[in-house]
């Protein structure tokens, strides 16, 4: 119920509240506030029954009520209203009483402001739901509308003819301007451009349309005309004729495994073959790679080897590349350049490469020093030293020689195979046992394959995976060891010192590689081959082993048991031929030269090590074939008909090789990064 006014207590109540007057539908009180009649003392009206609506009212006295009243927001009871509130209540009160028109077209929506009757009174949003409580009601007041529609609209034809009109003096408009434009003499670039929209505005052909002449040009022209240019008779290019087809690969039945490489293959024989003239090329490519998939059917590393060295050996007999210059010819770097060189763009920031090879012994020492081995590398290294005994020689493990026996006693005659990995004992006499396919084993490392869920190690000897741990795919009557007896330490010699300050050893540089075979005793000497570093081969010795050979080690020595039986020299002679050339201040370079220095007896400290200069990331020594491979784009080492085993001149020549790629690229070389060559 509505109570009139506001109630006395203290705390919240929904009565503090003022409820919806039941007469106009607005929430809050649309008479005379109870408060400010309360406040005032003043009975407006005695017919009061105490519970704060008038009771019979006529209808002008709700109308004048109505009219007085004031919509307000409905504060608490315990909130005193302020003067600033009751100023601006004042000012609302005078602007809701102003008329506004009335706005056609637009949706009439009910608010204080605009929503009134013809006597100005206010007439709230849920008017029309208590129409009949009160007279006068909504229906009464004047309602806004959309304006009629008008009676004269056009029809579709009338629309249509307006439109055809429009585009009849629009076009009509183009011609004009079209006609004044092409009338002129000389255009500017806007009008070409807006003469050319034109004419695609009122379908004119253009090439009938004579050109307009530019300012700049002044020259004109009649039309546009197709002009055809002949081809110029007797040119002096001459067209080469395309090289024929390489053949197919014969006996498809044969490396069904590796077929896209046998067809890379055959087309390179073919192509070496056309560059040497050879006669029947297509044929003669066909036998050759068919007597290449014959020996190797299944291998494919053996295969690719083989190839590899026979296109090699072809196209070193092709003496078609080689161009004969003129002895005055200018070089490309001169005519660039020019007189002044020095201020040249192209010459300067250029990285000027030197010719080692051309230098002498005395300017190619000093580039040397920094590849060099310390003694701390020699040591980590395995490296034959006198450290605490200067005549009993100490040799360190390494890494790669942890977790095995290296030196025996004299009375021990148990083994560890350096094949099989298995050990063995000898005879009581010290002699070996010999049995048919003793030892199985495999005789190549392991290479990596894939990435992944694709990733395999697999044995390159057969191409067996390593994770099924295959037996050994070669077979051998005897076991072989590499291991030193410990009275075999006392024989080691050092390098002799100069003899005087201008000894012409010191200041050399040599490369050497040496071949062992498999003796009672261990590994042996049997061959020495030692170039300088312009590859001249300086000294060449066979060795004859003291002991008995058990295995000359064909595969990777290249030597033969006739060629060990042969041999004149001993270790003692052998030492003094070398001596002839190295002194101890003679720098020796090699590949892992620990087992060549362990093998000729000798202590030397001056050494440059291609394994360790150029050692991989993970800090571990690369073959001597893969170094070659991958810096010099060389095959050697190679496993077919034209060269069985290693040949210790090719290693030698190869190390030389691969100091003077380290010296003009310093990047691939750890030890010359911080160094400016």
């Amino acid at each position: 119920m509505y109570n009139g006014g506001y109630g006395g207590s203290s705390t919240f109540r929904i009565q503090d509240y003022a409820p919806v007057d039941p007469l106009n539908g607005l929430q809050g009180m649309t008479g005379t506030p109870m408060n400010r009649i309360q406040s005032s003392g003043r009975d407006e009206n005695p017919a009061r029954d105490g519970g704060g609506i008038r009771r019979h009212m006529s209808t002008e006295e709700m109308r004048r009520e109505i009219a007085r009243s004031v919509p307000y927001i409905p504060t608490p009871i315990n909130e005193t209203p302020k003067s600033n509130e009751r100023s601006s209540r004042e000012e609302q009160r005078k602007d809701n009483r102003r008329e506004k028109p009335v706005q056609l077209n637009k949706r009439a929506t009910p608010s204080v402001s605009d929503d009134r009757d013809d006597d100005g009174v206010h007439i709230p949003a849920k008017r029309t739901a208590h129409a009949n409580s009160v007279p006068g009601g909504s229906r009464d007041r004047p309602t806004t509308s959309k304006p009629p529609l008008s009676k004269n609209r056009p029809n579709q034809a009338e629309i249509e003819a307006k439109r055809l009109k429009e585009s009849a003096d629009k076009k009509k408009k183009d011609r004009e301007e079209y006609n004044s434009l092409k009338a002129k003499k000389s255009l500017t670039d806007l009008e070409k451009f807006r003469m050319n929209k034109l004419e695609k505005l009122l379908n004119i052909n253009q090439v009938s349309r004579p050109a307009a002449t530019s300012k700049a040009s002044g020259s004109t022209s009649s039309s546009f005309k197709r002009v055809t240019i002949k081809q110029e008779v007797g040119s002096p290019v001459k067209r080469l004729p395309p090289p024929p087809p390489p053949p197919d690969y014969l006996d498809p039945t044969k490396g069904r495994s590796f077929v896209k490489f046998r067809k890379w293959a055959i087309n390179a024989i073919h192509s070496a073959l056309l560059e040497g003239h050879k006669p029947n090329p297509a044929e003669e490519a066909q036998r050759i790679e068919l007597e290449i998939a014959t020996l190797h059917p299944t291998n494919e590393q053996k295969y690719r080897t083989n190839a590899a060295h026979k296109i090699e050996k072809l196209r070193k007999e092709c003496n078609s590349g080689i161009i004969e210059v003129n002895k005055n010819a200018v070089s490309h770097q001169q005519i660039l350049t020019g007189v002044a060189k020095e201020n040249c763009t192209v010459e300067k920031g250029r990285k000027v490469h030197i010719d080692h090879r051309k230098m002498t012994s005395e300017q190619l020492g000093p580039l040397l020093e920094p590849l060099k081995m310390t003694e701390d590398d020699l040591e980590k290294n395995g490296y034959p030293l006198f450290n605490k005994h200067p005549k009993r020689a100490t040799i360190a493990e390494n890494q790669y020689t942890q977790n095995k026996k290296l030196f025996l006693e004299d009375y021990d005659l148990t083994r560890t195979c350096s094949r099989c990995n298995k050990d063995f004992r000898l005879n009581p006499d010290g002699t070996i046992i010999r049995e048919k396919d003793i030892c199985r084993y495999h005789n190549r490392g392991k290479s990596s394959n894939g990435k992944k869920e694709t990733f395999q190690k697999r044995y390159t000897c057969c191409n067996e995976e390593t994770k099924f741990s295959p037996p050994g795919c070669k077979f051998s009557d005897v076991h072989v060891f590499d291991q030193l007896f410990k009275k075999e330490l006392t024989t080691f010699v050092s390098t002799p010192r100069p003899s005087s300050h201008n000894d012409p050893r010191t200041n050399k540089a040599y490369a050497l590689d040496c071949e062992m075979v498999y003796t009672i005793a261990g590994p042996a000497l049997a061959r020495l081959t030692m170039v300088d570093m312009q590859n001249v081969k300086v000294l060449d010795v066979f060795v004859k082993p003291p002991t008995e050979v058990i295995d000359p080690n064909t595969e990777f020595s290249g030597l033969t048991m006739a060629d060990v039986q042969k041999a004149t020299d001993t270790l003692q002679t052998c030492h003094q031929k070398l001596f002839k050339f190295v002194n101890s201040e003679t720098v020796l370079i090699g590949q892992s030269l620990e087992s060549d220095f362990k093998a000729m007896r000798i202590v030397h400290k001056n050494v440059i090590d291609t394994s360790v200069i150029f050692s991989s990331k993970s800090n571990t020594k690369l073959s001597l074939r893969l170094l070659t491979l991958t810096y010099l784009k060389r095959m050697i080492q190679g496993d077919n008909e034209d060269a069985v085993g290693h040949d210790s001149y090719e290693d030698a020549v190869a190390c030389v090789d691969l100091i003077y790629f380290a010296l003009k690229n310093p990047e691939n070389v750890s030890k010359l990064k911080a160094i400016e060559m």
